[in-house]
């Protein structure tokens, strides 16, 4: 006997494929195919068939965030930039966690993600720890020195103490006991290094640093003569925690046997100051072999020479390529530099972002778009897509303003927190017809303005960005805070 195929499942076949001018015009025709444009089942259909395999970040979002449906979630990948930014200015929020609980939360150093929030305290040297999930559980890591910083990758906590020494936890309950020591080692005897700046980014940890090489030189009788200027060399330490990250999903392991795992790294050394790193890692055709390679990206610059250096490794950190790039911004100083999987690299100046790729190694070849809204040097967090890219930042206060009273600080005249966003459509591509799922002519967008937007006044810590929108700790309400980009997700 033949199977019949009902009209719901010829429906839900069509509009998997179908795109969002087809799908949005097909809510008017009839109430049966509106009901199905309804069902959160269709929704996380179509989302699993077009955006999850390129969405990861995404996918866990759909679990722990408010109005993070799936058809919601959907919307959002398919709306128009006007769309995107929808909440920006209006700015409509939604509380998820109440902390009012914490008796010891500290400000010095902070990390918040879209499930968690860890902290240092400084009077007890401890990190402590609290899942959203379970805001009475609050658990303390034992450090025992200053730290400098702190992240969270999945079930993996970093830390940087003042030693520069990297301490590793796990956020399993399973693994209490385990936690790991990384020593960033001077190369020379003598050496004194001091931390540039460091990037914690798609399971691997890079640091700059200078190591000052305290020198003395005897003079020709053969006495001691006086020292030299102190002489140093500029260097980049890589940490790859790929192994520790995958390994620590696996809870039901005896924790033993994460001592046994070997962390690889390397040391760059640099003939230039690295004043800005960025590492991402992407994959890569082989050639000859035609499965997929992961090239680990380790890029570099100083703020003001015109050139972006690239150092390619396979996943073994054996080099395989340096690169130089040129670029050319308006001010000649660079605010913020960095790579993408997609293989995009961004340099942002205060009044122009220059855009290109890997394969663009000839400045004729980039693109510039002019971005007047960045009178601040402290450009900390980014979310990149394809035709915008939002940018959050810290204004330090004004010095006249400061302590005229003769007052300290409070959170009012510290600083705020910008959010900018800015248009970076390549209008060539658009000509071109490319799109990432439709086959339908479609209308182009006009180019949006940039937009700048004062968030807060509160320290930069609280504040963090996730690809549908902005995690926020209010320390007045204690409240964890979601702000979507887009009216899509209020």
């Amino acid at each position: 006997m033949s199977q019949v195929i009902s009209t719901p499942e010829i429906l839900n076949e069509l509009f998997l494929n179908s795109d969002k001018t087809i799908i949005n015009n097909s809510l008017t025709v009839c109430k049966q195919w509106n009901d199905m444009l309804n069902k959160e089942y269709f929704w996380k259909q179509y989302y699993n068939q077009h955006f999850r395999n390129n969405n990861k970040s995404l996918n866990k979002l759909a679990s722990r965030l408010p109005n993070h449906n799936f058809k919601n979630l959907c919307h959002f990948k398919m709306a128009n930039k006007r769309e995107r930014v929808s909440n920006l200015k209006d700015k409509q929020n939604f509380p998820y966690c109440d902390l009012s609980g914490l008796t010891n939360f500290r400000d010095d150093v902070v990390c918040i993600k879209e499930d968690c929030m860890i902290w240092f305290d400084k009077d007890k040297l401890t990190l402590n720890f609290v899942e959203f999930a379970q805001p009475e559980d609050v658990r303390e890591f034992h450090v025992g020195s200053n730290i400098l910083m702190v992240d969270i990758i999945d079930n993996l906590i970093i830390c940087l103490n003042s030693e520069y020494i990297i301490i590793l936890f796990s956020r399993s309950k399973l693994h209490k006991k385990w936690h790991v020591r990384l020593v960033n080692e001077p190369g020379h005897e003598n050496g004194q290094l001091f931390i540039i700046n460091s990037c914690i980014l798609d399971n691997m940890f890079t640091i700059s640093f200078f190591e000052l090489l305290p020198q003395a030189q005897e003079n020709e009788e053969g006495e001691e003569g006086e020292a030299q200027e102190n002489q140093g060399e500029f260097k980049i330490y890589v940490w790859d925690l790929s192994v520790l990250v995958e390994a620590l999903k696996y809870e039901n392991v005896d924790e033993k046997y994460y001592y046994e795992i070997n962390v690889n790294h390397l040391i760059i050394p640099v003939n230039f100051n690295p004043y800005i790193v960025h590492n991402c890692i992407i994959e890569e055709k082989n050639k000859e072999t035609g499965e997929l390679e992961k090239n680990y990206l380790i890029m570099s610059c100083t703020s003001n020479d015109g050139i972006i250096t690239i150092f390619s490794f396979d996943d073994n950190l054996r080099s395989k390529a340096v690169t130089n790039y040129k670029y050319d911004l308006e001010d000649d100083i660079l605010l913020w530099a960095s790579v993408h999987k997609d293989g995009t690299i961004l340099a942002i100046g205060k009044k122009e972002i220059e855009i290109f790729s890997l394969n663009q190694t000839e400045i004729e070849q980039h693109r510039k778009i002019s971005a007047d809204v960045f009178n601040s040097f402290n450009l900390y967090d980014i979310v990149l897509t394809p035709d915008l890219i939002y940018i959050m930042m810290f204004i330090q206060a004004q010095e006249e303003e400061d302590n005229d009273n003769g007052e300290e600080d409070d959170d009012e005249n510290r600083g705020e927190i910008r959010v900018a966003v800015v248009d970076i459509s390549d209008d060539q591509k658009q000509k071109e017809g490319e799109s990432t799922m439709t086959t339908t002519t479609t209308t182009k967008e006009p180019r949006l303005e940039p937009l700048c937007i004062k968030w807060c006044n509160k320290e930069l810590c609280f504040n963090k960005f996730i690809e549908t929108g902005i995690i926020q700790y209010d320390p007045k309400t204690k409240n964890i805070l979601f702000t979507p980009f887009s009216k899509c997700l209020c």
